[in-house]
Parts: C-alpha cells; structure tokens; sequence
C-alpha cells in the first residue's frame, strides 16, 4: 500500500481543522486554506470520497454559486459511539438521531 500524499494529508488536517458542528469546510474553503490549486484539491477531495477517507454530510448555498456546495467532513466510525471521549454530535450522527450519511 502506498503511503499517502501531501495533499491528501494537508486535506484531511485542514478538514480536521475548519470543520464544526454547524458547517463543514466547502472545496474552494479548503483549497484556500490548503494552498492547493483547486482541481488538485477537487481530484483528490474526489478519491477520497470513493475510499471513504471524507464524507459529504450536507451541502449549503454560498453567494456567487448557482448550487448548493458540498460540504466534507471526515466519517464517523460506527464503533466509536460507545467511547467515552466521543462528542455528544458525533454520537448523534452515528446512533441516527442527526441524519448526515457520513457514518461507516
């Protein structure tokens, strides 16, 4: 298996980083931060999706967009909801209380 790269590991540390409770980061937030190009950020952002390293729980409208915009967040894991140091929001999102689609 092949080690990860740098733009994979500076995405999943910026969506670590940007992403809260109430919004995720969107693809341009992230490539802003990452100082990635955007169809690097957008291709890996892509490959990532398929091999389940990030997840799209919600989109949202931003001005100057004709769509709602993706929002990416890194996935839950379904045994982690039992953990003591798992927040109150992560475990709602794996137990089904808060539908985000984002748990493995």
């Amino acid at each position: 298996m092949r080690p990860t790269g740098e733009i994979h590991t500076l995405l999943i540390a910026a969506i670590a980083q940007l992403a809260t409770a109430e919004r995720g980061p969107t693809l341009d937030e992230l490539a802003r931060a990452t100082q990635v190009a955007k169809d690097k950020a957008s291709q890996m952002l892509k490959a990532m999706k398929f091999r389940g390293r990030v997840c799209i729980p919600r989109t949202r409208r931003v001005e100057g967009q004709n769509r709602p915009v993706a929002e990416y967040s890194l996935p839950v894991d379904q045994g982690a909801a039992n953990d003591a140091v798992m927040n109150l929001s992560a475990a709602m999102r794996v137990w089904g209380v808060v539908d985000v689609g984002c748990a493995r």
